[in-house]
């Protein structure tokens, strides 16, 4: 069974920082379910708010996990 994995970005009000989900390297596998692997995530984001010890600004990832009808399997946080 495929699936495809969704990133978006969001800073730490709640807010998306960019107008669609960021794209997420496709990786192809045979994998066991419950097994591991990497994808990468790549976006250009006009005007950072950086972390400093002044300004701690943090962003959030939501990564969300779709079966190959686009059924939502799983949603993380970070």
């Amino acid at each position: 069974e495929s699936a495809t994995v969704e990133a978006w970005l969001y800073d730490q009000k709640g807010n998306p920082v960019t107008d669609g989900p960021i794209a997420v390297s496709k990786t192809e596998h045979n994998m066991p379910s419950g097994t591991l692997t990497q994808a990468f995530l790549r976006a250009e984001i006009s005007n950072p708010k950086k972390w400093t010890a002044e300004h701690p600004h943090l962003y959030n990832v939501l990564l969300v996990l779709k079966d190959n009808e686009g059924k939502t399997l799983e949603i993380t946080r970070t």
